[in-house]
């Protein structure tokens, strides 16, 4: 759909990993847009790992873009400029 290819894991008919996916997905959304849910609560199993996964991947990512020069909005911080 306009352009943006399906995810591969989505293909694949593996109900397991789709759900996974789709878990991390939600995780790394609430993560960026509303992380004061996230704030103090335990999570544990699937989700802890998930979460620890999506922030290695998150401080990966930023590490990346600040080496190559580019500035990622922290959360919180508007990421559209106005002019």
């Amino acid at each position: 759909i306009e352009g943006r290819q399906v995810p591969e894991v989505l293909l694949t008919g593996d109900h397991e990993a789709i759900r996974r996916w789709r878990l991390k997905r939600a995780l790394d959304r609430t993560l960026h847009w509303r992380p004061e849910l996230l704030a103090g609560r335990t999570l544990e199993g699937e989700q802890r790992e998930l979460l620890d996964e999506v922030r290695r991947e998150a401080r990966a990512c930023r590490h990346v873009n600040e080496t190559q020069g580019h500035h990622r909005p922290a959360d919180g911080e508007d990421d559209e400029q106005t002019d």
